[in-house]
């Protein structure tokens, strides 16, 4: 259990919340766990907006899970082979930071724990590990970094997906999900890489994030990402400090603000070109993963042709067009 005093003095040193800075100690502790398993050594990577505010942003909000991608295995016997002990590590690790864990059900994708621990002020309070063994191909690599936030957090770095890895992700969810905060994360992706919907980079994962949704990415039109008040009032002001909040806090100025900013990201996102329109096309219409349409480089075309997430997509495309 992590101490009262300690929580307190975080969330009046920063401005949060108390109970989700409570989380976020939880979480930093579950992470520092995952670092020093041997099981899991080499094996996961950290995305989403724990990465993105934790690892690469100046904080500016605060994240109450974790989404981490298998990384082990590429080939899928050796993933499956080796999921079980993952798992099993993984659980472990959650319940040596004095959480009960309750696995829900699985997907083919991965599986997602809620964990539940006695909170400093009395009474449960919960968190939510996502594992995803779909993605255990990166695209651009993996970097590791130290979390800025707790300042005194004891894990010195975590392996991460690249930034334009995790943008990427953040900016698909918001196309196919449209929650307030990837849409708060996405425009602080903006403002911090100016330029980052022009890296080639981030322009392939979010191509073949894309494609490979389960969502059919050419029905999806730049106002998909419209959030409402209510949905920032409820999903992220709790999560940004007390003080100082963008806009003082007033969500409809804030849904704004968002909206405006997201709305033109997309407007350039989903103008695929003629090769990034066939590529689309041909995986969606007849499963094939055409990696020459996107990618020159022949060690790229190949990373893209083996993406599991692609090749799950094709399959699915091929047996519900029953194309053999």
């Amino acid at each position: 259990m992590i101490g009262a005093a300690r929580i307190r003095r975080l969330a009046a040193e920063s401005g949060y919340r108390e109970e989700i800075v409570e989380k976020v100690l939880y979480l930093e502790a579950i992470l520092r766990q995952f670092v020093r398993h041997p099981d899991l050594e080499g094996a996961w990577a950290l995305k989403g907006g724990t990465a993105l505010n934790l690892f690469f942003l100046e904080v500016p909000r605060l994240s109450v899970d974790l989404d981490i991608n298998y990384v082990g295995h590429g080939e899928l016997e050796a993933m499956q082979a080796a999921r079980p002990a993952f798992e099993a590590a993984v659980v472990a690790c959650c319940e040596r930071e004095d959480c009960s864990v309750r696995r829900m059900p699985a997907e083919h994708a991965g599986g997602k724990l809620r964990l539940r621990y006695t909170a400093a002020a009395g009474g449960t309070a919960s968190l939510e590990v996502d594992v995803n063994f779909l993605l255990r191909r990166p695209l651009l690599g993996l970097e590791h970094r130290a979390p800025r936030f707790p300042p005194d957090a004891a894990v010195e770095t975590v392996p991460l997906l690249a930034l334009e890895e995790i943008a990427a992700g953040k900016f698909t969810a918001l196309l196919t999900r449209r929650a307030a905060r990837d849409a708060f994360d996405a425009l602080q992706l903006l403002e911090l890489a100016p330029d980052l919907l022009d890296r080639p980079g981030f322009r392939l994962a979010f191509l073949v994030y894309a494609a490979g949704s389960r969502q059919d990415v050419r029905r999806l039109r730049p106002d998909s990402v419209v959030v409402t008040p209510v949905e920032v009032r409820n999903q992220l002001l709790p999560l940004l400090r007390v003080e100082r909040r963008a806009f003082d806090g007033d969500p409809e100025r804030l849904a704004g603000r968002l909206n405006e900013a997201c709305i033109a990201a997309m407007q350039r996102l989903l103008a695929w070109n003629e090769r990034e329109r066939e590529f689309i096309d041909r995986l969606g219409d007849r499963g094939e993963i055409v990696a020459e349409l996107v990618a020159d480089d022949r060690a790229l075309q190949a990373l893209v042709r083996e993406q599991p997430l692609l090749q799950w997509k094709a399959l699915n495309v091929r047996k519900f067009r029953k194309l053999g």
